[in-house]
């Protein structure tokens, strides 16, 4: 979109700390409770967040369930030719990875992805991949068979796919070996964008005991005017008894489709 170089967002803590109490250290690591993102507008403040929720989408689905037009520099139409490169510097499951991958907008396949555990300042290689190169490792596995395994997947691996969720849908969850790519899908998995659109559609959630009060004092925090919310069962019919019988059906109709 509107990235060309490198870009960098970071919640490592500074040399200094004024707040200590924005801070948490994580093995070793002194790390950010929060961070902010603030600039004019058309400066690129919503460009990343949809980069780092594409960059998810491509980890989790791959390129062929990813919208992927338009989403290179697009100031300069020749951009489109250059790879689109995304990395992610994560702590998960008691340990810090490296994982990242650089991606064609023009063939929509991979080009590389790696995975590094990057635990007490020394980096080891859990995959590189890399077109028309076998995929490499430095895990060594306990049992012939897990090896196999790595070996037939990483050979059968589509160019459209990554290599994280080719290992991560398999059945190889508490294997220790492959806990490096559980721990990193646990952390994509985990990671929720909002956007200014996004809805929350549980409503019915928000009527449990402990929920319910936690949102009466929100609502009146923010001064809303909303005293106390409540809920009733009704059927469908009643709720939308006070709509003409044509757009009634037509609603309950794409409502079933929906489920």
């Amino acid at each position: 979109r509107s990235f060309n170089g490198k870009q960098i967002f970071s919640m490592a803590a500074g040399k200094y700390t004024r707040h200590k109490s924005h801070m948490v250290v994580v093995n070793g690591k002194r790390l950010l409770k929060g961070g902010v993102v603030y600039g004019a507008n058309a400066a690129g403040k919503s460009n990343l967040i949809k980069a780092m929720n594409f960059g998810k989408n491509i980890a989790l689905g791959g390129t062929q369930n990813t919208i992927m037009l338009n989403r290179h520099f697009r100031i300069d139409p020749m951009a489109i030719n250059k790879p689109g490169v995304f990395q992610y510097d994560i702590f998960s499951n008691g340990h810090f990875y490296s994982y990242g991958f650089a991606i064609s907008y023009t063939r929509n396949v991979f080009i590389s992805e790696w995975l590094y555990l990057c635990d007490n300042g020394k980096e080891f290689t859990v995959f590189e991949r890399n077109e028309s190169e076998p995929i490499s490792t430095e895990i060594i596995f306990t049992k012939e068979e897990n090896k196999q395994r790595f070996a037939i997947y990483a050979e059968d691996i589509s160019d459209s796919n990554s290599f994280l969720m080719e290992i991560a849908k398999r059945k190889l969850f508490g294997i220790l070996e492959f806990s490096p790519f559980f721990d990193v899908l646990s952390w994509f998995l985990d990671l929720l964008i909002i956007f200014p659109q996004t809805r929350y559609n549980n409503y019915t959630q928000l009527l449990s005991s402990d929920k319910h009060t936690s949102l009466e004092k929100l609502l009146r925090y923010f001064d809303t005017g909303i005293e106390n919310v409540s809920g009733v069962t009704k059927t469908m019919d009643e709720i939308l008894a006070y709509l003409p019988d044509e757009i009634k059906f037509d609603m309950i109709h794409s409502i079933q489709e929906s489920l």
